[in-house]
């Protein structure tokens, strides 16, 4: 399985290919410290779920595993939860360890 650094280098590339779709005020940093969701978050749920999916299909094609971010980050026990792009390579590094 990969790094941290090759999680963090698919979600920024992602993050880039999304970026180039939005006006540059809906842009996103490409830092861990963005906030996806939640208070002060950059994403609508059209955003959020493109960007989501594009990170799903990369992990899976570049590092042979899955991981499924909108189960997570839609579930019951997120709710309030603030997510960043760091909390995303938490997760997914995670996932790809269990399986």
């Amino acid at each position: 399985m990969g790094t941290s650094d090759d999680l963090l280098g698919i979600i920024f590339e992602s993050a880039t290919i999304l970026n180039g779709q939005r006006t540059p005020e809906q842009r996103i940093a490409l830092e861990a410290t963005t906030v996806l969701v939640g208070d002060g978050g950059r994403l609508d749920s059209l955003g959020l779920v493109s960007l989501l999916v594009m990170i799903e299909e990369a992990v899976e094609d570049k590092m042979g595993g899955e991981c499924s971010l909108v189960d997570t980050l839609f579930n019951e026990n997120s709710e309030d939860r603030i997510w960043t792009i760091a909390d995303l390579v938490e997760n997914i590094s995670n996932e790809l360890e269990a399986s």
